[in-house]
């Protein structure tokens, strides 16, 4: 049991102690106020030096700097800012910071970093790679942040090393330099012939995106990789591309075994407008996977009328999955209100009769009366005529 005499000490410890973090929090939350007012004038004044004559600029330690560069200066203002930070601070310092030579926090490194950078020393570049590398995900955050901004060759190669070297996060440095607009496709050849699968599958998918043409031949070699993500990034690649080359292998990677090869083999394939595509798109239709049905079924509508016979073969050959699919790429290309019009001008004709009745039969439903009710009242009145039993199946669905 406590006494009365211990839990009165107790009580007033915790009072005290609340009463010291109160003020604690009071006087960081002043400081704040102060520093992020200081901050915005700095801000104000920086920027009418952008725009207006030449103004000295105030001294700032490294952490100003930073928060001043957060929160957006003109290019050559803040390169002239951290020239003098470097000045202030010296070279020797902040190179061992920034590439954590020299002990110091996640902010003191992040802080360095950035006046190395933005201050254009000739040795940043080595300071980025080395903090990509930093066991502190903020520092190597930073660093990739720096380097895409600075968006030149040099900056690509750092990154490309990195993505080879397997350091920080292969997704975030590979979108890194998707979103560079300098020259980067003469840099991913290395990585195609890397030992990781990981790496060869950012490799690709960067090789489609920047249009790497001069790589199609290991991009081939690609698509038949052990891994299947490979696989898949290889043929996606080849769609990006475009290359009427790569037509055959595409079409191969249509009846892979894995699933997302061929989804992506499906997406590819409208890149390649011809009857042999349609015709292996138009087999996905019943793919057992609904995504890879999925797939083919919008990239046989992204293919418009070169697909339109191997579809409407689908709407007889296949399962009821296919022939559903097949009967909204119809529709969503225009075929079925084509095939109807058509009706309505020949209702003698009896085999285009019947495969409009099986058109209608297959859409199921919805599609069917969008069909329906996209006809004028005498069309409708005369389809019905035209196709009586057909509608009244499709009547009796609606229902």
């Amino acid at each position: 049991m406590i006494s009365a005499g211990q839990l009165t000490v107790v009580m007033w410890t915790v009072i005290a102690a609340w009463a010291v973090t109160t003020v604690l929090v009071m006087i960081e939350f002043e400081l704040r106020v102060k520093r992020k007012a200081r901050a915005s004038g700095l801000v104000e004044r920086l920027r009418s030096t952008g725009r207006g004559p030449a103004r000295p600029l105030p001294e700032v330690t490294r952490s100003d700097f930073q928060t001043l560069a957060d929160a957006g200066l003109p290019a050559p203002v803040e390169k002239a800012l951290a020239q003098q930070v470097r000045s202030h601070d010296g070279d020797d310092l902040l190179l061992t910071l920034a590439n954590g030579s020299r002990p110091g926090s996640i902010e003191d490194r992040i802080e360095a970093l950035h006046v190395v950078t933005s201050g254009r020393h000739p040795e940043m570049y080595a300071a980025l790679a080395a903090a990509l590398r930093a066991p502190e995900p903020e520092v190597a955050a930073m660093a990739l942040r720096l380097l895409k901004e600075l968006n030149d060759e040099a900056a690509v190669a750092v990154l490309v090393d990195a993505l080879a070297a397997g350091v920080y996060l292969p997704s975030r440095v590979a979108a890194a330099i998707d979103r560079m607009t300098v020259e980067r496709a003469s840099y991913l050849g290395p990585l195609l012939q890397h030992e990781s699968q990981t790496v060869r599958f950012w490799a690709l998918l960067l090789c489609g995106r920047t249009g790497a043409s001069q790589w199609a031949a290991d991009v081939r070699r690609l698509v038949t990789d052990q891994a299947p993500q490979v696989r898949r990034a290889a043929v996606e690649a080849m769609g990006r591309l475009g290359n009427p080359e790569d037509q055959a292998h595409v079409l191969a990677c249509l009846v892979d075994p894995h699933p997302m090869v061929r989804v992506h083999a499906a997406r590819a394939a409208s890149a390649f407008a011809v009857d042999a595509m349609a015709a292996g798109l138009a087999r996905l239709l019943s793919d057992r996977e609904w995504i890879v049905r999925a797939a083919a079924r919008d990239g046989l509508c992204r293919m418009g009328e070169v697909a339109t016979a191997a579809v409407t073969r689908a709407l007889w050959e296949g399962d009821p999955f296919a022939a559903n699919n097949a009967a909204e790429v119809l529709f969503q290309t225009g075929a079925t209100a084509a095939l109807i019009e058509r009706l309505l001008k020949e209702p003698e004709d009896v085999e285009l009769r019947r495969l409009v009745e099986r058109l209608m039969t297959a859409s199921g439903p919805q599609i069917a009366r969008a069909v329906y009710d996209q006809l004028e009242p005498d069309h409708q009145t005369e389809l019905e005529r035209v196709l009586t039993d057909a509608l009244a199946v499709v009547r009796k669905r609606a229902r």
